[in-house]
């Protein structure tokens, strides 16, 4: 299978490449601005792996040209501007990778007969509701990263490309260190006897990046179109995710502090719950997808395996 991803360097498009190229045989292309090469943590390159340095949709008619080089049958769209200040400061930024473009490429998938995944966010919900969201429940975004990511679902959906829309909340290692991703914070944080301070009443259904790829990929093996939720199987919140992650890393609970979300009145809000409920996707492929245990344990086992790159790099 050839595989385009674009926004390769990302945490999720890291994921895609290392599932399609390295733990498998399929040919990828890796789209994203900046330049980018497979990591030696990715393992061993059984398919074929490129990678092209594109601004998208800036470079539009570059990235028509390339696509049509490689003839993908399939396109998983992982980029996006997701962190909620940069949203909140970039507006129009935000309306163009997250509402505009997923709608450009669904349409150009229409027309190259191509599959497409595209990957939302949790974050379209007000975390008001009790129980684990569903694809039938209503939105209500809080701020402009969740209104933005909306809008793209929409612009997908609307584009009648039969693509697959999947929200999801992924927790993993992307290895830039100027931005690290939750999960990177709270394991370098503890290896450095670093304090933290985590909520203990913001809930959601972290997944293992990891689980989250192998289960959007065999969704769309079987033809299936249309909103999806695809997150952990279960849900915990912000303190007990870092604190049980802790206690798998061999530390103590001494840095973890607990906090509360409600206390802080952050801008823009924060929805307080955002749990969602994966079983239609669960049913669908006859498993169940991660839980919090099993997400939990492969970042402890990632982390290991990092730390041995860097020292081993060191010497």
């Amino acid at each position: 299978m050839k595989i385009l991803v674009l926004g390769d360097s990302g945490l999720l498009g890291q994921a895609a490449v290392a599932w399609g190229a390295f733990h498998g045989t399929h040919d990828v292309l890796g789209i994203s601005p900046s330049a980018y090469t497979g990591s030696p943590y990715w393992g061993e390159l059984r398919g074929k792996y490129e990678h092209s340095a594109l601004s998208v949709p800036d470079q539009w008619d570059a990235y028509r040209w390339l696509a049509d080089q490689f003839k993908p049958d399939i396109v998983l769209n992982a980029a996006a501007l997701a962190d909620l200040k940069d949203c909140e400061e970039n507006l129009l930024k935000a309306k163009v990778l997250n509402a505009e473009l997923p709608g450009l490429l669904a349409a150009d998938c229409r027309e190259r007969g191509a599959g497409f995944i595209h990957v939302s966010t949790d974050q379209v919900f007000d975390g008001k509701k009790a129980l684990s969201y569903t694809e039938e429940d209503p939105t209500n975004p809080q701020h402009v990263y969740g209104k933005t990511k909306r809008d793209g679902e929409q612009a997908v959906l609307d584009a009648k490309s039969g693509a697959l829309v999947i929200r999801t909340n992924i927790v993993g290692f992307r290895g830039r260190l100027s931005k690290p991703t939750f999960a990177e914070w709270i394991c370098e944080s503890l290896a450095a006897s670093k304090p933290m301070t985590l909520f203990t009443d913001y809930y959601v259904s972290s997944v293992y990046v990891g689980d989250f790829v192998k289960n959007a990929f065999a969704l769309a093996e079987k033809k299936t179109a249309g909103l999806w939720h695809v997150a952990s199987h279960d849900f915990v919140s912000k303190y007990e995710f870092g604190a049980v992650l802790a206690k798998e890393l061999g530390f103590g609970l001494s840095q973890v502090q607990r906090g509360c979300l409600r206390d802080l009145n952050l801008k823009p809000p924060r929805p307080a719950f955002l749990a969602l409920s994966s079983v239609r996707a669960e049913q669908t492929l006859g498993r169940n997808f991660f839980n919090i245990g099993e997400t939990l344990r492969a970042l402890a086992r990632d982390f290991k395996l990092r730390q041995g790159e860097k020292n081993y790099a060191s010497h």
